[in-house]
């Protein structure tokens, strides 16, 4: 507030008030329309319809099932933060698709109010030291800049649109007010800044459960503290900073060593590919990591072929132009980094920030989980603050046309292609098109399609599906499958199963097998089938979704006895699963009363009619 002449109080905006209603109302115009999107056929069905750990938050029981580590389809994480942000939506608003989207919606926003506050007082605390030579006009337009861009990189159009990426914005926003408060902390003394640490640390261990990405933030703390730390010399940086540092350290660590257990728990993937039969790489770590560089600085900057599965295709020599210029151009990061920390401190806490978020993508590198562009979340901060920087320096000049006129320019292109590509998150068949207009030889988005199809019952345009995946990629089990299915319906049950006989050679995950007796069973060899079926599933490794697909076929061929066995079997191995399989063991159970009771001749009360399971055709 203000004193006025007449004594009397005039009432003032608080600081960045404007700028951050300006910001709201850019991400609404961005992404508002998304709020009218259904679930997407992409991890949507596991991770939010199917998943039952998100039904109850009422109850101590329901409230674990939220918080603990959980599985699907063979893979462990642990991301309460995610969970319980869902099951909020799920309790206020219910299950449907626009139920989860204001929420997520929110999220974003706060990510860029986030990141646009911690620029904003990086800018301030620089100028103060000396740093910086802009006005307060330029530092403010300089930050607003920044957070207008970084809103608009078509790489966060995944994370804003797609309802199973509510991690990345939980994340992203800890991880930005985590920064805020450290900044902070280098402006605050004694008991104030012991308690922006604090601050700082709590919102790392808030990013951390939301996701593991996050792992790269204290290397950004070093940065800033090392920019902004007035301690003569690095002995006393060093000495000044080093309990906070072993702090870090070891919460990282044992966060780490925490995760890893988790995620190589019983009966689940660890952190092998789980992108395998995706992309085929047989090539070195240098030349894959290369190859995630070149890539990554390119989406960073030119970001107009944003698909899922970007590495689709891999080179496997070093005299690759990606391999050696992503290895080259990595090596030059690491250079300008350090030579900038004193001399460019904007600059240099934009390509750590790059690096940092890239951290855990090389990372997993050894594991071969190389795709997502997605994880480049974090690292797109880089353009944005140093645009902002080039801004600066124009904008104390004469140059304030030339100021105003790139960065807009910049600007205008990055919003163009994020309003292009958010409409491809409206569907499961848009987000798979999208993917294949962008990128013709990606073909698991021609597999994709194909299944979506199949499963709305439209076999010529899955057929089409099918046989371009095949043209592309002639081992695809997935696409095999497909094709199985439509020769089935619209031609000959003897073609499908010739098909499917002569491609055995390529029944990686036994999918191939399941749909040659499936046509067993549909043809009316019960036996046949029956032994087909286990005779196959015995030789490879068993998941509780294997089990769960045998279960559903022992219906199908009226064994509900083994079909109930199945499931519980599924369930044992699944007991920290998002899924628990119990909707299907209780209509087995029920069936199997029904059956009972008819054989004695006594009336079946109190229960619901179970339908038969219908006979399934192949499927993928």
């Amino acid at each position: 507030m203000e004193s006025n002449s007449t004594g009397g109080k005039r009432w003032r905006l608080p600081a960045y008030a404007v700028e951050t209603l300006l910001l709201i109302f850019f991400v609404l115009a961005l992404y508002g329309h998304s709020i009218g999107f259904g679930f997407v056929g992409y991890d949507d069905t596991v991770v939010i319809v199917n998943n039952d750990s998100i039904l109850d938050l009422y109850s101590l029981q329901g409230l674990w099932k939220v918080l603990k580590p959980e599985s699907r389809e063979g893979l462990h994480e642990w991301m309460p933060l995610k969970n319980l942000s869902l099951a909020l939506d799920y309790a206020i608003l219910g299950g449907m698709p626009n139920s989860f989207r204001p929420q997520a919606l929110l999220w974003y926003i706060l990510c860029i109010i986030a990141f646009h506050r911690f620029v904003a007082l990086f800018l301030e605390v620089l100028a103060g030291r000396g740093a910086l030579k802009w006005d307060r006009r330029t530092r403010r337009y300089a930050a607003l800049l920044a957070a207008l861009l970084f809103a608009a990189h078509p790489v966060h159009v995944q994370s804003a649109a797609w309802l199973s990426s509510r991690k990345d914005l939980l994340m992203m926003t800890f991880f930005f007010a985590g920064l805020y408060h450290q900044v902070r902390s280098n402006e605050d003394v004694n008991g104030r800044k012991t308690g922006r640490t604090i601050a700082a640390m709590l919102f790392y261990v808030l990013a951390l459960l939301s996701k593991p990405a996050a792992v790269g933030f204290p290397l950004i703390i070093v940065v800033i503290d090392a920019v902004l730390d007035k301690s003569p010399g690095w002995a006393g940086f060093i000495k000044k900073h080093i309990r906070t540092y072993a702090a870090y350290f070891v919460l990282t660590l044992l966060y780490t060593v925490l995760y890893l257990k988790i995620a190589s728990g019983p009966g689940g993937l660890g952190l092998q590919n789980v992108a395998e039969g995706v992309v085929d790489f047989n090539g070195t770590l240098p030349q894959l990591i290369g190859q995630q560089l070149s890539a990554y600085l390119l989406w960073t900057l030119w970001p107009v072929k944003l698909v899922h599965y970007p590495l689709f295709e891999l080179s496997e020599t070093y005299l690759s132009v990606k391999v050696a210029g992503g290895l080259v151009s990595g090596l030059l990061l690491v250079v300008v980094a350090l030579l900038t920390l004193k001399r460019a401190p904007l600059a240099a806490v934009a390509i750590w920030l790059f690096v940092a978020g890239l951290l855990p993508v090389i990372g997993q590198a050894p594991f071969k989980q190389y795709y997502e562009v997605r994880y480049l979340l974090i690292s797109v901060a880089a353009p944005a603050l140093l645009i902002a920087g080039f801004f600066g320096r124009l904008y104390i000049t004469r140059l304030k046309i030339v100021a105003y006129g790139i960065p807009l320019v910049l600007l205008c292109f990055w919003v163009a292609l994020t309003l292009r590509d958010i409409s491809a998150w409206s569907s499961t068949e848009a987000l798979w098109l999208d993917a294949a207009v962008k990128e013709p030889r990606l073909w698991v988005a021609h597999k994709n399609l194909g299944h979506f199809y199949a499963q709305k019952s439209l076999m010529d345009k899955a057929d089409a599906s099918a046989n371009t995946c095949l043209a592309i990629n002639p081992a695809s089990e997935e696409c095999i499958c497909i094709k199985a299915m439509t020769t089935y319906y619209l031609k000959s049950h003897e073609e499908a199963l010739n098909l499917l006989e002569n491609s055995m050679q390529y029944n990686r995950t036994g999918k191939i097998a399941d749909n040659i007796a499936l046509i067993y069973l549909k043809d009316g060899d019960k036996q046949k089938a029956l032994d087909f079926y286990a005779r196959h599933i015995e030789g490879r490794s068993v998941y509780s979704y294997d089990l769960a697909h045998y279960a559903s076929f022992m219906l199908s061929a009226g064994e509900p006895e083994k079909a109930l066995e199945l499931y519980l079997t599924a369930r044992r191995i699944r007991e920290n699963g998002a899924y628990d399989y119990e909707k299907e063991i209780q209509a087995v159970t029920e069936q199997l009363r029904k059956k009972a009771a008819e054989k004695s001749q006594q009336p079946v009360t109190d229960s619901a009619e179970v339908e038969p399971a219908p006979t399934p055709a192949p499927v993928d």
